[in-house]
């Protein structure tokens, strides 16, 4: 016996019999348009049956292009399967989805705007059904298709689930996807015009890595326009709060992300002044309290990472003022301590009294004198600051020498830095040349002289330290556990102000050294291959053909070695990325990060 869904789905057989042969008669036009009204009722009756829809959704996919005037109702009846309760029809409806705009190319924007909508799906049967679906309206229609996905990527309302989604889609397609010029430039101009004026911190790094990927990217000019993207993102027309979270983490990733796509005829140079001029001054005013221990970022030790990165691109060109040089040599001599006080030559010494002997001798030629407070050196700060200033001042030489009594200070300072870390250089290069052990631990320096002069003078930044020490809070990026990689960061981070300290010890200050961004500590770590440490620091000298070995040759030295080892972070940790789209803090210009 025949029920009302089995009436239903013969009715619908029958409809799409006529409309079949009504089609060798032109003059049937307007009753198969009554018929495909028809096929559009029929789904929504309370006697249809997921079969009778299923039927339904299969019959306007394959009649959509032959009725424009009912292809807006016909839409309408393919969103309503789409939403319908029966996950049989949903599936049906999906796929049927790339079949109206097959033909109807009008239809793309709209019907990839609902298939990304459908991404926040958690069904497994939906999922691979909806992407297949976006997969086809993409390549068969490219143009339209971004368009649509991107209006969606835009909507206010959006969900992050969507979105997320949507950008993981769209950067596994482009892989596979053979855009042409053209379409390459609509999406760059989405991406930069529509997307990135509204992202999480997520979102944004992966806004810029789908940028450099396309082809119009790729040229110097791309390249600055991706640059230039970047900057716009960091809002350089705001002032810089160091004490705000949001801040430090926005501009320090849009400082990475510039960085890493600079080069020779590609530079951050409106970012390089905004740096100069706002975060300098007052980078000493960051919170870093939530670093920890390892190499990950501290916030203001990224902030001065990100500070050596541009000013590797500032070239020749770039003409940098007393003031800002001012401001970033300020930084930098906060770092660089006086040479210790030695303690007084002794009167006369008992021959007898071995022990007093040995304790008051005056240090002989290649060690450093006994501290009286002894200061402490963070050589992560400084290789970042010393790479700036050295890069930076090269455009303006005579910056040192115009002020005979800032250079004399400078000199006593970079002078006292180099003996320390040669000093701790011998320390490093024997833990590196040493087997390795289970308790190994890498040698910190400070201002190499521990052993002989205890410190006396504890001040903020050591009780920081045991603070962290006691808390041990979570670093934003897992610290390097591998005490060998460890040394060889540290080394690199020696080797770095061996280098750098050298060619601005002579007299007057020299700005020959060549030493590449890749080079840096921080680089070297992320860089892979086995020669990841391996590059080969060289100068540009016209009398010194023995420096062409670089720098690890050169100081290998003839330094008598010293057992005395040193303490200072390298690297610290926490900090980062706190805020996502929506939180708190706001850090964005429009609050999603």
């Amino acid at each position: 016996m025949e029920t009302d869904a089995d009436e239903v789905l013969k009715e619908l057989y029958n409809i799409m019999t006529k409309i079949s042969e009504n089609k060798k008669n032109s003059d049937n036009a307007e009753q198969n348009a009554a018929l495909f009204r028809k096929i559009l009722e029929l789904p929504r009756s309370q006697s249809a049956d997921s079969r009778s829809k299923r039927l339904a959704s299969q019959f306007v996919g394959r009649l959509f292009k032959d009725f424009p005037e009912d292809q807006p109702a016909a839409f309408e009846a393919i969103v309503d399967l789409v939403e319908d309760d029966d996950l049989n029809v949903r599936k049906q409806a999906i796929s049927d989805l790339p079949k109206l705009c097959k033909d109807v190319p009008v239809y793309v924007a709209k019907v990839t705007d609902l298939l990304v909508q459908m991404l926040q799906s958690d069904d497994p049967q939906e999922q691979p059904l909806v992407n297949n679906a976006l997969s086809q309206t993409l390549t068969g229609h490219p143009a339209e298709a971004l368009t649509g996905l991107f209006n969606q990527l835009t909507h206010e309302e959006a969900s992050d689930l969507t979105r997320e989604r949507a950008l993981r889609f769209l950067t596994t397609k482009l892989a596979h996807l053979a855009l042409t010029p053209p379409q390459e430039e609509l999406l760059a101009r989405l991406l930069i015009d529509e997307l990135l004026y509204d992202v999480s911190e997520d979102e944004f790094t992966t806004a810029v890595n789908l940028l450099a990927g396309l082809g119009c990217m790729r040229g110097a000019a791309g390249r600055q326009r991706l640059v230039d993207a970047v900057c716009q993102q960091a809002d350089l027309a705001a002032p810089f709060d160091p004490a705000s979270p949001a801040d430090v983490a926005r501009l320090s990733e849009c400082a990475r992300m510039a960085a890493k796509h600079m080069g020779r005829n590609v530079s951050a140079k409106a970012l390089l002044v905004y740096y100069l001029d706002r975060v300098v001054p007052s980078i000493d005013l960051v919170d870093d309290s939530a670093s920890g221990p390892g190499l990950a970022d501290s916030p203001r030790l990224g902030l001065l990472r990100r500070l050596a990165e541009l000013s590797s691109a500032a070239g020749s060109s770039f003409a940098v003022t007393d003031k800002q040089l001012s401001a970033l040599l300020d930084r930098l001599l906060d770092r660089l301590p006086l040479p210790p006080t030695p303690p007084p030559t002794p009167m006369a010494t008992s021959s007898n009294d071995n022990e007093e002997a040995e304790t008051d001798k005056v240090p002989e030629e290649g060690e450093i004198a006994p501290a009286v407070g002894e200061p402490e050196l963070n050589f992560s700060q400084i290789e970042c600051l010393l790479f700036a200033f050295h890069r930076l001042a090269k455009t303006n030489p005579d910056f040192l020498t115009a002020c005979p009594d800032r250079l004399a200070d400078f000199a006593k300072r970079i002078g006292y830095l180099s003996q320390a870390n040669q000093v701790y250089l011998r320390s490093l290069r024997s833990a590196v040349r040493a087997p390795p052990r289970a308790d190994d631990a890498v040698p910190t320096p400070a201002a190499a002289v521990e052993a002989a002069a205890p410190s006396t003078q504890p001040d903020a930044s050591d009780d920081a330290e045991k603070a962290e020490k006691a808390e041990e809070p979570e670093a934003a990026e897992p610290p390097i556990a591998d005490p060998a990689r460890l040394r060889e960061v540290a080394l690199a981070t020696a080797e770095n102000i061996a280098l750098l300290a050298r060619d601005l010890s002579r007299s007057p200050p020299s700005y020959r050294a060549e030493l590449a961004v890749s080079c840096l500590s921080w680089r070297q770590l992320a860089a892979s291959g086995a020669d990841r440490l391996g590059k080969q620091r060289g100068e540009v000298s016209d009398d010194e053909e023995e420096d062409r070995g670089g720098a690890r040759r050169r100081f290998a030295g003839d330094q008598r070695s010293s057992d005395r080892r040193a303490r200072d972070r390298f690297g610290g940790g926490g900090g980062g990325m706190r805020s996502r789209r929506g939180g708190g803090g706001g850090g964005w210009r429009s609050n999603r990060w």
